[in-house]
């Protein structure tokens, strides 16, 4: 989404909402981090405790990736907020 702001000297300035393509890259290294520390945390688990934990983190590599195509140009703004949607909802339903 972008926003016009009118200012009364410098006329009409344009601002993105969002993240941009080199900020969504970013977001998906740090997740990647994120996973990658918390997998050796998983193996630990007792396999029988494992399954929730190992949900949560397939919601953020899912999450990690759909920033990645963002950033690459392969999926619109649009549908990185719907997989964000989607990860979220995994997330807190891997959570209860």
């Amino acid at each position: 989404m972008t926003v016009a702001l009118r200012s009364r000297t410098r006329g009409c300035h344009l601002f993105r909402l969002g993240p941009s393509r080199h900020q969504a890259a970013r977001v998906a290294d740090a997740l990647d981090r994120i996973v990658e520390r918390d997998l050796a945390l998983v193996r630990a688990i007792p396999i029988e405790r494992r399954a929730a934990h190992a949900d949560r983190l397939a919601a953020i590599v899912l999450l990690s990736q759909a920033y990645r195509h963002f950033a690459r140009g392969w999926i619109n703004r649009r549908e990185l907020r719907r997989r964000l949607q989607a990860a979220l909802t995994a997330l807190t339903t891997a959570v209860s």
